[in-house]
């Protein structure tokens, strides 16, 4: 089975290329395998817990040890630094499919991957006690002048290669990075025409979770490209994206 992958940087967000790079040998293998059983004692360090884990989900496991060899000279370097932060004001109400499509004539979108479309097309998404702040110009804005209906999200550049897990364990929990919909087209509202701001517009990813799944954001030089990837897959996000969380 083919290992799964992310979008590289200088990828089209419709057309998903593998980064290239040096893969182990079919030979290399299973000299490692042995060598792993050689010396199998070590993971007896590894928790009951933990070994049941792994045992029932070798190719996580896998991954998480192929990550750890692959990034083992850059274990001193974070995995993520912050690099600011940003206030958006989420939209009253969000019907996913009118806003997340190519006829949005308020953002330029050029793209919505199918697998985005499955997550989330039929859902919306309504602000609480929104009847108590003053509607402003545009037909998707929820300001008011206090800033009561803002959010505020913290943006981080990724460093090195990366699993979901890692991001989100780094960033502090679930609770901590999942945001809604409604956030991520407020960030697409700011930058409707790949004005500069909190999401890249140099084609590489803006990456957001909303519930189970990461959902991606890209300015391809003319137009924002969007697609869904589930939370917990061995692909790896690379180095240079950014990825969004609760600032809280």
């Amino acid at each position: 089975m083919a290992k799964p992958y992310r979008p590289s940087p200088t990828a089209s967000v419709n057309m998903v290329v593998k980064e290239e790079k040096t893969m182990a040998t079919t030979k290399q293998i299973p000299f490692l395998l042995g060598r792993l059983v050689e010396h199998q004692e070590y993971f007896g360090a590894l928790s009951n817990e933990s070994a049941q884990w792994a045992a029932q989900h070798p190719q996580e496991a896998i991954t998480l040890f192929v990550q750890s060899v692959e990034n083992r000279q850059q274990d001193e370097q974070p995995l993520l630094t912050c690099v600011g932060t940003v206030k958006v004001q989420p939209m009253r109400k969000l019907v996913v499919s009118k806003f997340f499509n190519t006829n949005n004539s308020s953002v330029r979108i050029h793209y919505v991957g199918d697998n985005f479309k499955t997550c989330f097309y039929g859902k919306i998404e309504e602000q609480p006690n929104i009847g108590e702040i003053a509607l402003g110009d545009g037909p998707y804005r929820t300001p008011g002048n206090n800033g009561a209906d803002e959010s505020a999200l913290r943006y981080h550049t990724l460093n090195r290669r990366s699993v979901d897990g890692f991001i989100i364990k780094e960033l502090g929990g679930e609770d901590n990075v999942k945001v809604t919909l409604s956030l991520v087209a407020a960030l697409m509202l700011e930058q409707p025409n790949g004005e500069q701001g909190a999401l890249l517009t140099n084609g590489y990813l803006g990456i957001l979770y909303v519930h189970n799944v990461a959902v991606s954001v890209s300015w391809n030089g003319h137009s924002w490209g969007l697609n869904a990837y589930m939370v917990g897959g061995p692909g790896e996000w690379s180095i240079g994206y950014r990825v969004f969380s609760r600032d809280s």
